[in-house]
């Protein structure tokens, strides 16, 4: 088949990806490749240790329709000397896959040598080659090709792997390649390899950021792909940087690859014989990312490149997506300021809740301002209660006369927790609820922890009570409970939520004990009054669905104290743990902030004649952020913290605004 590259070399360098790093992390000006040898190899000549950290000892095994595809255990560990940028060492893989009588080791490659180079920083591009010596009937060493970064991610330097390889090459009639993605990690003196059952979930090592990939069509054109004619194809799926797609158009392929937290791609077309130029599939690498038109492109070539450069090259623009809202971010409040909960005011103005350092205690906040301006007037009110010596709080959700007009007008009421010294030795953090004017001066302060009468336990107390917020009546939350008589220890497993009504000063109580209620480790930590003056309420939080924590909505009937409706809802973008840590109402359903495996999601949820209907998921990351939270919501905004680049020393509050 004929070539007919469609771009210009230089068409590959339209989406640079810039690499950020902490301060202490920086490479110096005008440093060269051998800046790298220290990181990648051991002391002076010795080898270092490199591994596949446990939360993505994920790969799978690709069909030539990509829709077919098997997740496995995928482990591999390497040990690197490194002379002026120039690395290699011997490589151990070891792979599983899960089968109705467990998981059972795969065909894994031995002997095999990993060599590259990296390019001097700040770039620090990565070029790897595999060579694996003759196996079985294979009479051939068997090379294979993988495309990394440098890059620093949750206060580690990390060297980012994405690469295909032979599924089995003993056995012809396998699935052609396996595809893998890794943020690769040095091995610590003290640290002990892990092993593939250790394989978990971290979101500071995924690709969370990019999970708006699922459901959207592109336009591509690739010089390899039936003689670089136009065609179209859709991303059916994405989980953790892998996606998988097909065309769209009448001459069928499929699409499957990863992408790295900085944009790094690697993409493979698979068609059938008259669609590419050899073979049943095609690996290139490149980049995504915003074009010089601000709509989302992706840019590839293969790889590695010949002599005189990269043999075909390729071009894809995003034409449509069910879910591609655009999110703007914008930094509030003051660093190291927490916001954790929201609450319309009036028209143009909420009131937050949160926290800010003082003198080393952490101590609750609340403010008045524009979400949209960021400007606002500060209330720094320390809880006061008689015979308590306040020495630290933390306030959660407020409400307002907007919502409660019998609060009356400028009033609010703020739910929190706080310590205090005469509190009992084995009993940490008490509830609060404040109901006053704005600005603190006036008002009734309340202490409200879950009753230990109230619970059927035995032997036991409650050491925790966290309001998490309230609305009309009511107040949600969560509680420990301890057998420790001299510290407020919590016992694992007793952790559970509660419902506790102002008016009546009563509590349902959540607890594994009360039938019918809730099992243990279930949240309540948002609350949605469904109507002024309504008694019809919404709950969000979490609980054990199936052996796995989930995000849940319920209705919860204050007269007759009785549940309804109770859904769970799994991230669709990335399976695994999910929780609601907010709820705010809006025509025709419900906009909630969540926490996934994948990171923070704001997740629209319609109300229908018998529930909830399915959950709309977008993932929020603030930008250059090495970790990012969802903690409230408001409307159509998303709040929460992040932590930037010099690690977790810093955190700043974050409004995300989401336009479907």
């Amino acid at each position: 088949m004929k070539s007919s590259p469609i771009l210009p070399f230089v068409a590959l360098c339209a989406l640079s990806l810039q690499p950020s790093y902490a301060a202490s992390a920086a490479p110096p000006p005008n440093a060269s490749s051998s800046y790298w040898d220290h990181i990648v190899g051991g002391p002076g000549t010795n080898a270092a240790v490199w591994y596949v950290p446990p939360p993505q000892m994920t790969a799978y095994i690709v069909a030539r329709d990509s829709s077919v595809n098997t997740r496995i255990r995928f482990g591999n560990y390497y040990q690197f000397t490194c002379t002026n940028g120039i690395f290699n060492g011997p490589t151990t893989v070891s792979m599983e896959k899960l089968t109705p009588a467990g998981w059972i080791p795969l065909y894994s490659p031995s002997n095999s040598i990993m060599s590259g180079t990296i390019s001097p920083p700040p770039a620090g591009v990565i070029g790897m080659t595999i060579i694996t010596p003759p196996q079985g009937d294979i009479t051939s060493p068997l090379t294979n090709y993988a495309k990394g970064r440098m890059i620093f991610v949750a206060g580690e330097w990390r060297m980012t792997m994405q690469t295909t390889l032979p599924s089995n090459p003993l056995n012809p009639a396998s699935p052609p390649y396996i595809l893998q993605w890794a943020n690769m990690t040095k091995l610590s003196p003290r640290q002990q390899l892990p092993s593939l059952g250790q394989a978990k979930d971290d979101a500071a090592l995924r690709s969370r950021q990019y999970a708006w990939l699922q459901d959207t069509e592109w336009s591509v054109q690739n010089s390899a792909l039936f003689d670089g004619a136009a065609q179209s194809f859709r991303i059916n799926t994405y989980t953790a940087g892998y996606f998988f797609g097909s065309s769209t158009g009448p001459d069928p392929f499929w699409v499957s690859g990863t992408v790295a937290p900085d944009g790094s791609l690697y993409i493979v077309f698979s068609a059938a014989a008259d669609g590419l130029p050899d073979g049943i599939y095609l690996a290139q690498v490149g980049s995504i990312g915003r074009s010089a038109g601000n709509n989302w492109s992706m840019v590839f070539s293969s790889y590695p490149p010949g002599p005189t450069g990269p043999e075909y090259f390729g071009y894809a623009s995003l034409i449509g997506s069910r879910l591609t809202p655009e999110i703007s971010y914008a930094k509030i409040l003051r660093n190291n300021e927490s916001v954790t909960g929201v609450r319309g005011y009036n028209s143009k103005q909420v009131v937050l809740t949160g926290s800010y350092l003082n003198k080393g205690k952490i101590q609750g906040l609340w403010w008045l301002g524009s979400l949209d301006t960021g400007r606002g007037t500060y209330y720094k009110v320390a809880p006061k209660f008689p015979r308590q010596t306040v020495t630290s709080s933390l306030f959660y959700g407020p409400n307002t006369a907007l919502f409660d007009p019998t609060l009356g007008a400028g009033n609010v009421r703020i739910v929190g927790s706080y310590e205090y010294k005469q509190g009992a030795s084995n009993t940490l953090n008490h509830g609060m609820m404040f109901t006053g004017s704005l600005d603190g001066s006036k008002g009734n302060w309340t202490q409200i922890d879950v009753p230990t009468a109230s619970l059927t336990n035995v032997g036991v107390s409650v050491c925790n009570t966290i309001p998490h917020s309230t609305m009309g009546d009511l107040v949600v939350g969560n509680y420990d409970l301890t057998t420790n008589t001299s510290q407020p220890i919590p016992n694992a497993g007793t952790g559970n939520a509660f419902i506790y009504h102002i008016t009546s000063k009563t509590w349902t109580i959540l607890a594994p004990t009360n039938a019918g209620t809730a099992p243990s480790g279930t949240t309540a930590y948002g609350i949605w009054q469904n109507g002024s003056n309504s008694s019809f309420y919404t709950i969000a939080g979490g609980a054990s669905s199936n052996g796995t924590n989930t995000a849940f909505l319920v209705d919860y009937n204050a007269v007759t104290r009785t549940f309804t409706n109770l859904t769970y809802f799994a991230d669709t973008n990335t399976p695994g743990f999910t929780h609601f840590e907010g709820i705010t109402g809006r025509d025709g359903g419900y906009n909630l902030i969540a926490t996934t495996t994948n990171g923070p999601a704001f997740v629209s949820v319609d109300r229908t004649a018998v529930g909830f209907g399915a959950a709309k998921w977008t993932p929020l990351n603030y930008p250059g952020s090495t970790m990012t939270t969802g903690n409230t919501v408001y409307q159509n905004y998303g709040l929460g913290i992040f932590f930037g680049l010099g690690g977790l020393s810093l955190e700043t509050s974050y409004v995300a605004r989401i336009k479907p």
